[in-house]
């Protein structure tokens, strides 16, 4: 069963969406004289007069100063509107359910350690002094119904503009969640989230239709949508209304588009969006984990793995993976290599060719070394091949969701605390052909650098290393030093013998 959720004094409750007719914005409303307080008045929609209901008032929440932006539409025994403070979204699957006997509400859901709840109808549609007005709207109601089977859209804000989704393809709308960013897919794509313990793609949808990134606000939701049995997140500024209509026109386009068709009220109209379009096999292949994922294994909890930083995202690897984290010491360029390589380093005689994996995830901007910068060193096919990274964060344990996809870089999906952290497999970063072409590049790059001199006189340290045994340490040689000041010992014995000479020489003289 589907639920609108609704807030009221910032507390979230849910409405069946069986019971809704639709969700309109709000309207002038007329007021009724000598009516219980908590009727606000009466609307005129569409030819029908409909009573309103100040739910806080009813239900007995103290008025603060959020003010109403919607009217919810219900269609009960007798039709009626009620005011709430926004709409946040359209649950469709919850943990636990509880019966409560609570006056106004009817029970209990928990979803995700939230609770939200669900207000009982016919206990709030008690309106005495509005019945002959409820009658009537509901009589007219009934000669449409009868005329037509009407089909119901939600509509939403994009870059101002309202869009729209018929709501059976809709499974649920949430409130906006930072997705974890997929490296080398479309710049739309914004990334995967887990929902309900399902890998879910999410799309900006702004960006598709304006080539703008939306501006992440409190009002920002994710449409899940269904696609042919994939799940798929959209992105979009805030949800506007629930609407019933008689049909979704078609719209007059040939070509295959995003664009299906178009809907009008009396007071706006909208486009009708089919997602069908976009949903391109590796966006599939990121929503394959209802088909592919395994339970998560309790025996990867004790695993560790290092928590770090590239462009503001976080990512983990694997500990046994990492031969070494080092600082950023020099990095020689390659000229004429590939952008995502930084250069090379020295790494205690061996030759480490260095990837910057901010451009390696096709962002046209490379890594900006700072002191926090620090290098993942790998072994990768008996090839040490280093990560440059923005910073390393910790080492941490937690689960991980394994799943396919068509892109080599993603391994999972760990869940630490509250955040989902993707999984990468670094030994994917290069194919064979890109590691053997970075191990030519660096060879001759060395080659050219250094000189036959130097090149000798490494080779000739290499050599008497690989002859020296094992844990040989090496010390300065005594004999030398010794020699050296017997020498001067003799040179001063030597010097000490002339001056005598010379005054044996003196004393004869004088004799």
């Amino acid at each position: 069963m589907n639920y609108v959720i609704f807030s009221l004094n910032k507390e979230e409750y849910c409405i069946s969406m069986k019971d809704i007719s639709e969700i309109i914005g709000l309207k002038k409303i007329t007021k009724i004289p000598l009516s219980p307080k908590y009727v606000e008045g009466l609307i005129n929609l569409r030819g029908e007069i409909i009573p309103i209901i100040n739910l806080k008032t009813k239900i007995g929440l103290k008025s603060n100063n959020i003010p109403f932006s919607k009217i919810i539409i219900i269609n009960g025994h007798r039709k009626f509107g009620i005011l709430v403070d926004s709409i946040n979204g359209i649950l469709n699957k919850y943990d636990e359910k509880i019966e409560s006997k609570t006056k106004y509400i009817s029970s209990i859901i928990k979803s995700k350690n939230k609770e939200y709840f669900i207000l009982d109808i016919n206990k709030i549609i008690n309106i005495k002094n509005t019945k002959s007005l409820s009658v009537n709207a509901k009589k007219n109601n009934k000669k449409q119904i009868r005329k037509l089977e009407l089909k119901k859209v939600v509509t939403v804000k994009v870059n101002n503009e309202i869009y729209g989704f018929e709501l059976k393809k809709i499974f649920e709308i949430i409130n906006y969640i930072e997705p974890n960013k997929v490296p080398n897919i479309q710049s739309y794509v914004k990334g995967i989230i887990s929902e309900r313990g399902e890998i879910i793609p999410v799309i900006d949808l702004k960006e598709i239709l304006y080539n703008i990134e939306s501006n992440i606000t409190e009002k920002t939701k994710i449409v899940i949508i269904n696609i042919d049995d994939y799940k798929l997140g959209v992105i979009v500024e805030s949800i506007h209304r629930l609407v019933e209509v008689k049909k979704i026109k078609e719209l007059p386009i040939k070509e295959k588009s995003i664009l299906s068709g178009y809907i009008k009220t009396d007071d706006y109209s909208a486009v009708v969006l089919n997602l069908n379009s976009i949903l391109t096999d590796e966006i599939k292949n990121l929503n394959k984990k209802s088909e592919t994922i395994n339970i998560v294994e309790k025996k990867k909890r004790n695993d560790k793995y290092i928590l770090f930083n590239v462009n503001n995202e976080k990512y983990a690897i694997k500990l046994n993976l990492v031969k070494e984290i080092n600082r950023i010491n020099k990095i020689t360029k390659i000229p004429k290599s590939s952008k995502y390589i930084r250069g090379i380093i020295n790494l205690r005689g061996d030759i480490v060719p260095i990837i910057d994996l901010k451009s390696r995830f096709g962002n046209s901007k490379e890594i900006k070394i700072t002191e926090l910068s620090r290098i993942l060193v790998i072994n990768i096919e008996n090839q040490l091949v280093g990560f440059l990274v923005d910073s390393v964060n910790k080492l941490i344990t937690m689960d991980y969701i394994k799943f396919e996809s068509n892109n080599r870089f993603i391994k999972g999906l760990g869940q630490y605390y509250n955040e989902s952290i993707l999984l990468l497999d670094l030994n994917n970063i290069l194919d064979k052909n890109e590691l053997k072409s970075l191990n030519n590049i660096s060879s001759k790059f060395v080659d050219s650098k250094i000189s036959k001199k130097n090149q000798s006189k490494i080779e000739l340290n290499k050599k008497n290393a690989s002859d020296k045994p094992k844990n040989e340490v090496k010390i300065e040689e005594p004999k030398d030093e010794k020699i050296s000041n017997e020498n001067k010992i003799i040179e001063k014995d030597k010097g000490n013998d002339k001056k005598l000479q010379k005054k044996n020489i003196k004393l004869k003289r004088s004799r």
